[in-house]
């Protein structure tokens, strides 16, 4: 699998059988594949795979093992896929050098960390880069919902600032629904004038 001229790649994944799919093609296109694993084994086995580290659950180890990686392991020509939600909001909040989490995260700056690591602090990037988005307002407790849905208008979608797969966010389609959130709120959400259409997570 060996490509001479061509950087590494070190995936940070959570999800294994959708990145097995994308394995074939990041083998293809670097010197090899690496795999930084949280809590499984399961990409260990595959013929694409030439390194691959356990994630542990304790932040200070998996913390020295992802600053061992970018002070110790990383090449310039490397390049890093992080395709795991928990592993970014960890590497955001965790004492790594602001550098480090620069070279782990899919941003080029440290401006960038607040996009990644937050949905809200995401609606605000785009909105300061003029894309173009559904209205939203950001609310700081359960109470603030109401006013702010009807100044959007309903219906309105409401998520907490963190969480994947779904949770953490419900659909208001009158006042006299209720929100209540699967996943901790971490003290904000993320209001949204929702658009009809299929609900995919």
């Amino acid at each position: 699998m060996t490509r001479t001229g061509r950087g590494r790649v070190f995936v940070i994944a959570s999800e294994p059988r959708l990145i097995a799919r994308l394995l074939p093609t990041l083998a293809q296109a670097s010197s090899g594949v690496h795999v930084l694993e949280p809590r499984s084994n399961y990409l260990r086995r595959s013929k694409y795979v030439i390194g691959h580290t356990l994630l542990p659950d304790e932040p200070d180890v998996r913390h020295a093992i992802l600053r061992s990686l970018v002070e110790q392991s990383l090449r310039p020509e490397d390049w890093v896929v992080c395709a795991s939600d928990d592993v970014m909001w960890d590497i955001g909040d965790s004492d790594l050098p602001v550098e480090a989490k620069v070279r782990l995260l899919p941003i080029m700056r440290e401006h960038g960390l607040n996009a990644v690591t937050s949905k809200i602090g995401m609606a605000e990037a785009l909105a300061e880069c003029g894309v173009r988005q559904r209205d939203f307002e950001v609310g700081v407790a359960l109470a603030d919902l109401p006013a702010a849905a009807a100044r959007l208008g309903y219906p309105v979608i409401v998520k907490t600032n963190r969480g994947a797969s779904g949770d953490g966010i419900g659909v208001l389609r009158t006042p006299e629904d209720d929100f209540a959130p699967r996943v901790p709120s971490l003290g904000q959400y993320l209001i949204e004038r929702f658009v009809e259409g299929e609900l995919m997570a």
